[in-house]
């Protein structure tokens, strides 16, 4: 985890704590792989870090997280709206962002 992508999300968790407290509730992931694939990923790319190989970890890290940003969505059905639909995924790329993969140029930095 970046801790500047974290500091990122929870601040925008706490200003927009009542809207995210219902998006919580009301929208769901469209698919439940994305998280699995992603965290499957970073386990993969441990054994380079651990062999000491820091250029093919962080390539590895950087590939994982950039397919998870594009995998993960959530549904608009029901209670869920669009707009908390967006917020979600907005928080949930700020949080998985990864400082060493590039420009941060999510929403909210």
């Amino acid at each position: 985890m970046d801790v500047v992508s974290m500091r990122v999300a929870n601040s925008v968790a706490c200003e927009n704590l009542e809207e995210l407290k219902k998006a919580v509730g009301a929208c769901d992931l469209r698919d439940g792989t994305c998280y699995k694939d992603y965290k499957q990923s970073l386990l993969d790319a441990q054994t380079l870090k651990s062999q000491l190989n820091y250029t093919a970890y962080r390539s590895a890290v950087c590939t994982a997280t950039s397919k998870f940003f594009n995998c993960v969505d959530f549904v608009v059905t029901g209670d869920c709206t669009v707009e908390m639909a967006t917020l979600m995924k907005d928080i949930v790329t700020d949080l998985f962002d990864y400082a060493r993969c590039g420009s941060q140029d999510r929403v909210f930095f």
